[in-house]
């Protein structure tokens, strides 16, 4: 036997809302094209270190508040233009100063043998003097090469 009855029944449902307001979109660009060039030695091709790169950002801006719908005011935070020149600037300078440092040692310290000149801006290359070059020194200066 069957015995039909009725249930109260509360049902929910997602119902999409919207929220309109308005907001400043504001965007941001930099962009850097450096090349730095440099000669050591006529024999040799010229030293070159290049630099480009871009950064973009955006974000909105504007005052409103809505709590139900999560909405608060907001401003961009946007890098400073300064900031990342410097610190491009700076990642040039590292690239350059090795770049040189080996370029430098290439040209005076790879030479099987060395000429006292030679030697000597081996010597100041800011890596330890090869044995050839210290042979060098030691033989001009003596005592004093070390």
């Amino acid at each position: 036997h069957t015995h039909t009855y009725s249930v109260p029944v509360t049902r929910y449902r997602d119902v999409p809302r919207s929220f309109e307001y308005h907001a400043l979109r504001l965007s941001q660009a930099h962009h850097v094209a450096v090349a730095s060039s440099a000669v050591l030695d006529a024999r040799r091709g010229p030293l070159t270190v290049a630099l480009q790169d871009q950064l973009s950002e955006s974000g909105h801006e504007h005052d409103v508040t809505f709590r139900e719908g999560g909405v608060r005011p907001q401003s961009p935070s946007f890098t400073l233009a300064e900031t990342w020149l410097e610190a491009k600037v700076e990642a040039l300078r590292g690239a350059f100063v090795r770049q040189l440092a080996e370029h430098w040692r290439e040209s005076y310290c790879s030479t099987p043998s060395l000429t006292l000149d030679e030697a000597a801006r081996c010597a100041r290359a800011g890596v330890a003097v090869p044995l050839q070059a210290s042979r060098v020194l030691s033989d001009i200066l003596g005592a004093d090469a070390t």
